[in-house]
């Protein structure tokens, strides 16, 4: 994990501080994006230029579901009322990208995973430490995927 680190940094020097140097800079705007890269890298082993607009939607969805779960987060308790509420729809509609994105990764995972060399991620250590132990090649995510199932099921039914 380190060299991924070590690679981001290296990036964000040469897009944000190297073209900037001997002038003032505000970085405020990038360092969400570092962070997103840093993590995706560990997680997914996905990264994403700087300026790739789905990157700042990703940012900015997850910044949704962040304050619309804040301000849903009561309303909950009473789904009929729930459903009328702009916040709460936006929530879960924001809530339902981010699982389908992260969904995506996993089955993408899925079929590209290498049981012989070093896994590549933290997706690919999980799926290797959820297979059965048998001598088939093809891993098992059925907890995950149940569990996402479940959460967007949920969601849909409750809210």
């Amino acid at each position: 994990m380190e060299p991924k680190v070590v690679s981001e940094i290296d990036v964000f020097i040469g897009h944000y501080i190297t073209p900037t140097i001997g002038k003032p800079v505000s970085i405020n705007h990038a360092i969400p994006k570092f962070t997103y890269n840093l993590i995706s890298e560990m997680i997914s082993n996905v990264r994403m230029d700087y300026d790739d607009p789905q990157l700042q939607f990703l940012l900015d969805t997850m910044d949704g579901v962040i304050s619309e779960t804040s301000a849903a987060a009561m309303m909950k308790n009473w789904p009929i009322l729930s459903n009328m509420l702009p916040n709460v729809k936006r929530e879960k509609k924001y809530s339902e990208i981010l699982l389908a994105y992260g969904k995506r990764h996993v089955d993408e995972h899925l079929t590209t995973i290498d049981t012989v060399t070093e896994p590549r991620d933290l997706i690919d250590r999980f799926l290797l430490h959820s297979r059965p132990l048998t001598n088939s090649d093809e891993p098992v995510f059925s907890g995950i995927d149940m569990k996402m199932t479940e959460t967007v099921n949920f969601s849909s039914e409750c809210c």
